[in-house]
């Protein structure tokens, strides 16, 4: 009898404690919890799409000296200020100032003349942003790299990607470019130097206050990102916060001959700017070298296109000179002059029609690309 009253009292204290147990609910997640799960979540997806870059070099400046610095980096393309980016034919700025709204946002303008248009806001970039600054445009002038402040980055400055749709007049959406070149901190000032095939950015990340470190890396040919099957998350962690640009050396050949170029930099080796000629491309961008048309085809039209042009120039300046003899000659030089005179004239006009066609031509290709 006493061992079923036991069993009883067991089986009783059992179904009480599983009672209580049902009755203590879980606790739910306070607010601040919430925002650092959705802070590790959007961390980790990033780093998931980390790209693979090669950096060579890095150097933590004075934020009052970063211009200083970055000058020569981008000279070849423009240059660069704590105002905005200037063309290197210095044609076209692209600047941030607040708008109507209070925010910073980017603005453009033209030089027609010697004067420079009415700054129009860029169309197209997202009128979330808390701040829009630091601009930097590619030498294609269509590229354009920026940064922004927004709820969708991963925290202070992100640099964000855009293009010129010449069709509707506007930006397309721009595109976070991702790690390693974001972070938390502040991260801007993407710059590609298509002359010497380097590539620069600026980051407060890991900095003391008033500090910057400046990163220079070889711009990809196409975006590639890690596996992190193949190198582990501690890697893939260590690689999306650039932690040693040493590791990012896949290629030592490539890093040595980044190096020289840099050093070539410093030491003011780099072959001074030419312009060559002008080739209106569009009304926002111009070709001053025949370095500057990347597609081939493109390029074979404008090596003939800069011969078309200078045979049309000599044949102007021999039509310009006979025509200074046709008003000193007599009356029966004029008779052969003018003959002679006629001929040229149609065939200046038949030159210039031909060039003509052949810009539209050069123009077409590069647009198509």
């Amino acid at each position: 009898m006493k061992k079923i009253v036991c069993l009883t009292l067991i089986a009783f204290l059992s179904l009480s404690m599983n009672a209580q147990r049902r009755k203590v609910k879980k606790k739910k997640p306070t607010p601040e919890e919430l925002a650092e799960q959705a802070r590790e979540e959007k961390l980790q997806l990033a780093r998931l799409s980390t790209a693979q870059i090669t950096f060579v070099d890095s150097v933590v400046v004075s934020a009052d000296e970063l211009f200083q610095h970055l000058n020569q980096a981008a000279q070849e393309t423009g240059t660069v200020s704590a105002d905005g980016f200037v063309s290197q034919i210095g044609n076209r700025h692209i600047l941030s100032q607040r708008a109507a709204d209070g925010r910073m946002r980017l603005f453009e303008q033209d030089l027609i003349g010697s004067e420079w248009t009415t700054e129009t806001q860029l169309k197209g970039l997202p009128d979330s942003d808390l701040q829009q600054r630091f601009p930097f445009m590619l030498s294609d002038g269509i590229t354009l790299y920026y940064a922004a402040e927004n709820e969708d980055g991963l925290g202070g400055l992100d640099i964000y990607m855009t293009r010129y749709d010449a069709d509707d007049s506007r930006y397309l959406t721009p595109e976070n470019i991702g790690m390693p070149f974001n972070s938390e901190a502040n991260d801007y000032l993407y710059i590609v130097d298509d002359f010497n095939q380097l590539g620069t950015f600026v980051t407060d990340r890991g900095q003391d206050s008033g500090m910057v470190c400046i990163y220079t890396f070889i711009p990809p040919v196409s975006r590639t990102v890690y596996n992190v099957d193949e190198i582990g998350e501690e890697r893939l962690r260590n690689l999306s916060c650039i932690n040693s640009i040493r590791d990012t050396w896949t290629d030592r050949n490539a890093v040595t001959e980044a190096l020289k170029r840099i050093q070539n930099l410093q030491e003011g080796e780099k072959q001074a700017y030419k312009k060559d000629f002008e080739f209106i491309v569009n009304d926002r961008l111009t070709y001053t070298t025949l370095a500057h048309f990347k597609d081939p085809n493109a390029r074979r039209m404008a090596e003939q296109w800069l011969k078309n042009k200078a045979a049309l120039e000599n044949d102007s300046k021999i039509l310009a000179s006979m025509r200074e003899q046709y008003a000193k000659a007599t009356a029966s030089e004029k008779n052969t002059l003018a003959t002679r005179i006629l001929a040229l004239e149609a065939d200046v006009e038949q030159a210039t029609n031909d060039l003509h066609t052949l810009e539209k031509e050069i123009r077409a290709a590069l647009l198509d690309r």
